[in-house]
């Protein structure tokens, strides 16, 4: 059974807690890490 890694869940928290455009395209790298690794599941 796979599961969610770490790094998607911490994106995640991070977006929760920053949810502004300005901070989502600094880390767009990682929401597009978080995808290709959710989709995986």
């Amino acid at each position: 059974m796979e599961t969610i890694s770490k790094s998607t869940l911490t994106f995640i928290k991070d977006l929760h807690a920053n949810n502004d455009r300005e901070w989502f395209m600094k880390n767009k790298p990682r929401y597009e890490q978080a995808k290709t690794s959710l989709k995986h599941l």
